[in-house]
């Protein structure tokens, strides 16, 4: 089932780090059919099953693979597909078709923080024998209980209390952890990408690393870029993490990200709506104040000037005041 005419290519990584832009980016009708995690049953069994040391032919995991790419040759050149689901295949996906394959990686508080805008790790998981693969869990999708992985052995209690943002920062350890020992066995068959980086000019640089036909337009980058496509809005910001959160955030990903050069910042906290509203209330009291004190003075003033005339004025309480008032 080898592939010697290089008409096929893969993207991967850990979720939340630009798989579906590259699907849409790359995507040319009539020469490139780009999709993006289009057999998630498949993948996530496999992805299960080598996680979990579960040995299983991979045969039909190719062969079901196989026949999306067909029908991709069939009307197109190239067959691209994007998919995280795909991040623990890529020995057998290079030894079925020849190809190569771009893994991304993301900085890893912009990947846990959007991850908990979905229902990740919600639920402890249940199990009384920690060193056996977990049975069914309680998911949305079935499939998304085969995809979120979790430890084994003696690791899964102490893993089982963290927050779910220590689950996550675990799970992007983990991933980009057997992604690298991946790369390291298949070399030049994979290209490692950081999404930080990933401009117009690198973008054409892995445009030409999958071989794929055709040219990248600049255009077309800059719309799908600013498109940011399947992004989420941030429900748990990393600005709002508390100590617990950060702390077992940075156990968790600190070796690795500093070996992707990544760095680790804390950010300031992010004040709470009471808190902000407070100040708010405060600003306007305080501006108040002032504008009654121009007030006060003004009509101090105007009272001076009617008093040494001789005049009385509601704004003067004694004569005795008027040096005083001379000084305002």
């Amino acid at each position: 089932m080898k592939n010697s005419k290089n008409t096929i290519g893969f993207a991967t990584g850990s979720g939340r780090c630009g798989t579906n832009f590259l699907a849409k980016l790359y995507d040319q009708p009539n020469l490139v059919k780009a999709s993006h995690e289009r057999s998630p049953l498949n993948d996530t069994f496999h992805r299960y099953c080598k996680w979990y040391g579960v040995d299983v032919d991979p045969a039909g995991f190719i062969a079901h693979r196989q026949r999306f790419i067909d029908n991709d040759l069939s009307t197109n050149d190239f067959s691209f597909e994007a998919s995280p689901f795909l991040a623990l295949s890529l020995v057998e996906l290079v030894d079925a078709f020849d190809c190569r394959i771009v893994v991304l990686v993301r900085h890893p508080s912009k990947v846990v923080s959007s991850y908990l805008s979905k229902d990740w790790y919600s639920e402890r998981e249940i199990r009384t024998n920690s060193d056996l693969p977990p049975s069914f869990q309680k998911s949305r999708y079935f499939h998304h209980f085969l995809g979120r992985i979790s430890p084994v052995g003696s690791e899964f209690i102490e893993w089982n209390d963290l927050t779910r943002v220590g689950k996550l920062a675990w799970y992007w350890k983990m991933i980009n952890i057997r992604l690298l020992e991946q790369i390291e066995i298949l070399g030049d068959r994979v290209s490692l990408v950081r999404l930080e980086d990933f401009d117009f000019d690198r973008a054409c640089e892995t445009h030409r690393f999958l071989g794929l036909p055709g040219e990248l337009d600049q255009a077309h980058f800059n719309s799908v870029n600013a498109a940011k496509p399947n992004s989420l809005p941030q429900s748990h910001p990393v600005e709002a993490w508390t100590d617990r959160e950060w702390s077992e955030f940075s156990k968790y990903v600190t070796p690795l990200a500093g070996r992707l050069n990544y760095i680790l910042d804390r950010p300031k906290a992010r004040q709470s709506t009471e808190t902000l509203s407070r100040e708010k209330t405060h600003k306007v009291s305080a501006q108040n104040e002032v504008v009654n004190l121009a007030s006060w003075r003004s009509r101090i003033r105007a009272g001076i000037s009617v008093a040494l005339k001789g005049n009385h004025s509601p704004y003067l309480k004694k004569p005795d005041d008027l040096d005083l008032l001379r000084r305002i």
